[in-house]
Formats: C-alpha cells, structure tokens, sequence
C-alpha cells in the first residue's frame, strides 16, 4: 500500500506539469493539496485493504505528487543567484516531516483510535491549501527586449536533448537500486545480527543525514568550481561506492558510517536534480522536464523492491 503511494506520487508528475502550463503553481498546489486531503481523510473510513489501496495508495498518492511538483517549480523560478541553497532548504522539509510525523502518528494512537488519528493528520495536510495560497507568479528578471518562450499546455521537446534521455534513464536506475536499499536494509541490519532497535535507530540516522545533506549540498553547489550537475553525478557515484561497501563488515558502527553517507549523498536526488534540469534543458523547460522524469523514478521505485525480493528468494 505504502508503495502503491510513493509510485502514484511520481507518476503523477506529468499530470502535475500539465495542470501547472495551464492553471500555475498556486492553484495546483491548492488542488494537490486537497485532494491528499481527501485521500487520508477517506481512508480513516475503510472497511477493507482494498479500500485503502485506492484511498491511501492512488488518491493520496497523486494528490502529494500534483502538491509536490509546483513547490519545486515555485522555487526554482524565484531564484536565480542562489538557487541550489533555495531548493535544498526547500526539499529538506521533507526530511523534517519524515522525523517528526512518526512520533506525532505514535502520539495521536495513544490518544484516540487508528481511524481518528488519520483523520487529524488529514486535516493537518489541508494547510498545503495555505501554502498554496501563499504562492505568487515570478516576475522574470531578464531585459525588456528579452522573453522567455510561452509555455505549451504539454510539451516533449526535451526528449529531443540526448542528455535528457540519459539524466531519465540515471534517474530510472537511481529509483530502483535506492527502493531496493531503503525496503531491504532495515531487514539486512537485523539478519546480520542487530537488534530492531538499532535497525530503526539506523534508518533514523540515514533520515536526519538525507535532511543535512540536501543544505548541504545546496551550499556546495555554490562554489565556483562545482556545477550542479558535476556535485550530482559525484554523488551519485558515491552511493554506489558505499552501498558495494557495505556488505564487508557487520558491525554496528560501519553500519552507521554507511548509512550516514547513504544518507548525505542520496540527498543530491531532491535538492539538485531541479537545477541540472534547468542547466540541461533550460528554465522554460523544467516544468515538463521535471514532470516526466518523474515517470521514470516510478518505474523504478515499482520495479526495484520487488525483483530484489524475488533474487533473495531464489537464491536462498
């Protein structure tokens, strides 16, 4: 159920990019934002998992990704000078929310009923409505005599940039090996001799790294040395490095040491791959480009749990 969410939330891109060319961030984000709403809401009236497959899994999970796609847009119109700063604090509250609603859920539960404690959380989600409405359309600064193109209502012109094919396919194959580590390793750690407290102690380190790591690696991009695309392509390289590394010791503190850099240098997902689109594509671009390759992150993150869980069966 959770990874029918995540996937309609990526899936869901497109739809959002589209809405975006048509109506602006500021409505999508209203839309968006009522219809997850709308999701956990419902789901706190479920009589059955089915139920909650089309309540928690496709509507909440679209109405997040409808939400999630003008935020980036919003702020990477907004900034120019300082846009890779801009969009890791943006991102990293994601990661704050990650650490805070677990305790916040576990709290509710102790308090009232499963069905109530999701109805409050929904309602907390209808603040996005706030926000939305909080969004203002960016002024372009550029000269008079210079204008950006106008936006289609949907447009794949990227797809003719060879580039941008490969930045999908990179963000294709980055989604399946990430979904693996993130569904299996808290099951790994335990296999190997750790507890489930230290497992869960573990992937709470690896979350407030992933939310460090995003500011820092907006600050990085804004060395004069570094661009937005050459920090993410090292990164990405060092999440391969690490993860191949992990498997050589069981002991707790290289466990710890992994995930902190699984961690730190997993973040360059969310907070630089808006700027390497606009690098890539152009500013005119990014709505589109960002939507779709959305699309490829969900193929992914589908695909990724599932066929490493069918390679340890057939191994073991």
């Amino acid at each position: 159920m959770r990874h029918i969410c995540y996937s309609c939330v990526y899936v869901s891109g497109p739809l959002s990019s589209v809405l975006i060319n048509k109506y602006g961030c500021r409505s999508v984000l209203i839309v968006g934002s009522v219809i997850s709403s709308i999701g956990l809401i419902s789901s706190s009236f479920a009589t059955n998992i089915y139920h909650l497959y089309i309540t928690f899994g496709l509507i909440l999970g679209s109405g997040l990704g409808i939400a999630y796609i003008p935020c980036i847009i919003s702020v990477t119109e907004h900034f120019e000078k300082r846009r890779t700063l801009a969009l890791g604090i943006a991102v990293s509250g994601v990661g704050i929310g990650m650490l805070t609603y677990p305790p916040l859920t576990q709290e509710l539960l102790k308090r009232y009923n499963w069905r109530q404690a999701v109805l409050i959380i929904g309602a907390i989600l209808l603040h996005g409505v706030v926000c939305g409405a909080l969004l203002f359309p960016c002024k372009a600064r550029l000269p008079i005599h210079v204008q950006l193109p106008k936006r289609k209502f949907i447009s794949l012109s990227m797809f003719k940039k060879e580039m941008y094919t490969k930045l999908s396919i990179n963000n294709m194959l980055f989604a399946f090996g990430l979904s693996i580590v993130f569904v299996h390793l808290p099951s790994y750690i335990i296999s190997v001799g750790h507890s489930e407290y230290a497992a869960a102690m573990l992937m709470s380190v690896n979350g407030i790294a992933n939310l460090i790591g995003k500011i820092l690696h907006g600050i990085a991009a804004q060395h004069p040395t570094l661009t937005a695309t050459r920090l993410y392509t090292m990164s990405f390289m060092m999440v391969g490095i690490v993860t191949l590394l992990c498997p050589f010791s069981s002991n707790y503190y290289y466990l710890l040491v992994y995930c902190i850099f699984l961690g730190t240098f997993s973040s360059c997902w969310g907070s630089l791959l808006p700027v390497v689109l606009v690098e890539l594509i152009g500013l005119h671009r990014m709505n589109n480009g960002y939507g779709f390759i959305m699309i490829y992150a969900a193929v992914g993150i589908l695909l990724g749990a599932p066929v490493a869980g069918k390679i340890l069966t057939v191994i073991k």
